[in-house]
């Protein structure tokens, strides 16, 4: 049985084209040096566009949490509402700080077991991608170094000065330690680590961050995947790990009170990089490495943000759906939230953890205590409204991931304030629309109509007309096959399939409307709604 259903989900004719016809969709293996693949019928490999789960492309979900800003008694709580809302990777900041903030004194109880805490990720079935620094950020105290490591005279920290490496990896030994058995390789979550952060040599630094690789495949961290920050000139040795990328909605580090009412991250485009994470940055850098050999992947993209003292924020409930659609609009095969669930800063022994200007001349002063970041899930454990709006898009990529996995981005031609583009594998497709941007009013859309050229075929959709209004984000599948029938397309985004029960949402507040193939069909009804024929294609239309 095939059941189609609409989810209300809403908040002169124009027409736009795409031309798909000639998309490549080619992968290169075997380019990336990546670590043990893991158990035979679940290797987790990576191409220069996509992961694979045993040789099926898949689109994982990240949402970051840290172990040791939230009481142990909660973390459960807080990581099944995460999978419910379709999260199945957790990476976490491992910061040396809070667990080595008296020098060769380590701490991994209580709130800060890490180990516990991964356990508690595989009861669940959840993924755990360690973020182990040493250097992290975070708006944690010194990136996450501890005091004692810079107040050594002789040493220079994140580098490859012997004496920090001899430092680094006795920390990386120790996080290996808490890590023992859990790894991928050995039926555990671990897929895979990151190495330092935000580590914007360029070049420069592509021997420090191949040393700390080598220096955790040494002490035992053997993952599927070695990955790195890419933005803003980052350090990428070739082939050895992966570039990260990421937007956020404002930028409370900047210094100067203006109203941040910038489009740019809320477009689709092939330019991976973001000009406004962090301070100092430069526009549009040209990247040093060749990104063709990389898949298209993120780590931080802000469905909150966290405030400053100079400098406080509102987001909004669609701006992290709308950052992360333009994301994966544009090719990105991997969805990296930053943060996803806030928590709260602990007290250290000797210091207070958060990132303090004053005290030791880092970029901005946050908050003492509050790590709340305005996640989808709140310090207090309570569900924001972002949490749903990003929702509907988890579940269509833990469904139709491996689908839209090998499709590739092409862009509209000439700029509009309509934001659209394709996916598309020659065969088939997924039109992504934006017409929202943070502080701003989009105008309406009116007798909207999209053209899409296929290899052999072209679609033009819908049947009328619609009006597409202001912050409409909506994702329509093209010659998207449902069992043995083949749906042309709908104006309304695929959410799920249960037991052959196909559930799509209406979104961009139009009218849902699906064409589907008639020679594949004996009959098609509707409860709630019209079907018409025409041109060897059915239409099921709602009321």
């Amino acid at each position: 049985m095939i059941l189609i259903s609409s989810w209300l989900y809403s908040k002169g004719q124009r027409s736009y084209s795409i031309d798909a016809s000639t998309v490549n969709t080619e992968v290169k293996s075997g380019m990336l040096k990546m670590g043990n693949p893991g158990p035979a019928g679940k290797e987790l490999l990576v191409n220069n566009h996509y992961l694979m789960l045993n040789g099926q492309p898949i689109i994982p979900v990240m949402g970051e949490v840290h172990f040791s800003r939230i009481p142990r008694s909660q973390w459960e709580d807080v990581i099944l509402k995460m999978k419910a809302c379709g999260i199945n990777v957790i990476p976490t900041y491992v910061l040396w700080i809070h667990h080595e903030e008296i020098e060769g004194q380590f701490e991994w109880s209580g709130n800060k077991d890490l180990r516990a805490f991964v356990k508690i990720c595989d009861k669940h079935g959840l993924w755990v991608y360690p973020r182990i620094g040493p250097w992290c950020h975070a708006e944690v105290r010194n990136g996450g170094t501890p005091d004692w490591i810079l107040l050594k005279t002789n040493l220079k920290d994140r580098t490859n000065d012997p004496v920090y490496q001899n430092y680094a990896e006795e920390w990386y030994r120790q996080v290996s330690l808490q890590l023992k058995g859990l790894l991928y390789k050995e039926g555990g979550p671990v897929m895979g680590i990151q190495l330092e952060n935000e580590y914007r040599l360029g070049k420069e630094g592509e021997d420090h961050i191949l040393w700390l690789k080598k220096t955790a495949l040494k002490n035992g961290l053997d993952v599927p995947l070695y990955t790195v920050t890419g933005w803003q000139n980052g350090s990428v040795p070739p082939y050895e790990v992966v570039p990260l990328f990421g937007a956020y909605s404002d930028e409370p580090w900047a210094d100067n009170l203006y109203r941040n009412s910038d489009c740019k991250n809320f477009r689709f485009s092939p330019y991976r990089d973001s000009d406004n994470i962090g301070n100092d940055v430069k526009s549009n850098r040209d990247p040093y490495l060749d990104l063709s050999a990389y898949p298209y992947l993120t780590c931080e993209v802000s469905v909150g943000i966290e405030n400053t003292e100079h400098c406080r924020l509102k987001i909004g409930s669609l701006d992290g759906l709308g950052l992360i659609t333009a994301k994966i609009g544009s090719g990105s095969n991997l969805v990296g939230y930053y943060m996803f669930a806030g928590g709260t800063n602990p007290h250290g022994v000797l210091t207070s953890m958060e990132e303090n200007k004053e005290e030791t001349g880092y970029y901005n002063t946050n908050p003492l205590i509050s790590y709340d970041f305005q996640a989808a899930i709140g310090e207090s454990g309570e569900l924001n409204d972002s949490y749903f709006e990003v929702k509907k898009l988890h579940y269509f990529l833990n469904e139709f991931g491996n689908l839209l996995a090998p499709m590739q981005p092409v862009f509209m031609k000439t700029p509009d304030e309509l934001q659209y583009v394709v996916r598309a594998d020659n065969k088939s497709a997924f039109l992504f629309g934006i017409n929202y941007c943070r502080h701003n009013v989009t105008t309406e859309k009116k007798e909207a109509r999209f053209s899409v050229k296929l290899k052999n075929e072209t679609l033009v959709f819908p049947s009328m007309p619609v009006t597409i209004k202001d912050s409409a984000l909506f994702i329509w599948p093209v010659n998207f096959k449902i069992g043995n029938t083949l749906l042309k397309y709908a104006i309304a985004q695929p959410l799920c399939n249960i037991s052959n029960k196909w559930a799509f949402i209406q979104d961009a507040a139009s009218r849902p409307e699906f064409c589907f193939d008639a020679s594949l069909f004996s009959k098609l009804s509707s409860s709630n709604g019209c079907v018409n024929q025409s041109s060897g294609n059915l239409f099921a239309t709602s009321t």
